[in-house]
């Protein structure tokens, strides 16, 4: 009954409203979706940035420290051996605190400072001894523990870029639901505009279309004016308007 008795401005603009209203609510869910996944892409970014810039720093710096070990036990001056081996070290510490502070939680890189540390206190283990005993040293001790860190700071690089790819896939996830409700919400705006498209059917297209009908069959062939209308409105208005010059015309022609 609502319906019925609403005029026609009044139903054609609740249609409308409800369409806006429809539209207002997915573009709002669309960009609140699209916010959070363009800051979880950045998110990602970044912390994967960070991370590749802390592991690449810290692969440099064990590099330089290698080849700084390898100039010491090389030299027979026991002057220069301290000064180079004091001036590695502090690179290389310096360089570490670095990578911790580049990345915002050092949980990140737990797997390669806690490989560090092993490191570390072989290259503490370092002696100023005669080159012979320096070279066997470095080839027996200080290689191994060289080339275990080196391997769990490439070990650690893979499995960033392992987990940078599950990550992609969540965020693929992510734009998948990102793009769901878009796809409801246009599912209920077709049913929507569906439903509105039938109520201006049937309460404005419909009822003008029969009063035209009814009269150029009275014009035509004098069939009387018979018209129902199921709204109070408008279109009611001009059925009842087209009855009464129907009627003062019968009513002329009887004078």
């Amino acid at each position: 009954m609502g319906l019925r008795k609403m005029g026609l401005r009044k139903k054609i603009l609740a249609g409308f409203i409800g369409i806006a209203i429809t539209l207002l609510f997915t573009g709002t869910v669309s960009l609140f979706e699209l916010e959070n996944l363009s800051k979880s892409t950045q998110k990602l970014i970044d912390s994967s940035s960070r991370n590749m810039q802390a592991t690449q720093i810290i692969l440099d710096a064990v590099h330089d420290q290698n080849v700084a070990l390898l100039k010491i036990v090389m030299l027979s001056d026991s002057l220069n051996q301290d000064s180079l081996f004091s001036v590695s070290k502090g690179d290389f510490a310096s360089s570490l605190a670095n990578a911790t502070k580049i990345v915002k939680n050092p949980k990140e890189l737990a797997p390669v400072l806690t490989a560090s540390i092993a490191y570390e206190k072989v290259v503490e283990g370092y002696r100023e001894r005669s080159k012979e005993e320096n070279v066997a040293w470095f080839v027996k001790t200080y290689k191994d523990s060289y080339s275990i860190f080196t391997e769990s700071i490439k070990i650690h690089m893979s499995e960033s870029q392992n987990s940078l790819a599950e990550q992609t896939i969540q965020l693929e996830k992510s734009a998948y639901r990102a793009s769901t409700p878009n796809v409801l919400t246009i599912a209920v705006l077709g049913v929507i505009i569906g439903m509105f498209l039938f109520f201006v059917d049937i309460y404005f297209i419909k009822p003008i279309l029969n009063i035209n009908k009814s009269l150029n069959a009275y014009l035509t062939n004098k069939i009387p004016f018979n018209v129902k209308v199921e709204s109070n409105d408008e279109i009611q208005s001009l059925r009842d308007g087209v009855e009464r010059l129907i009627m003062l015309y019968k009513n002329k022609k009887n004078e």
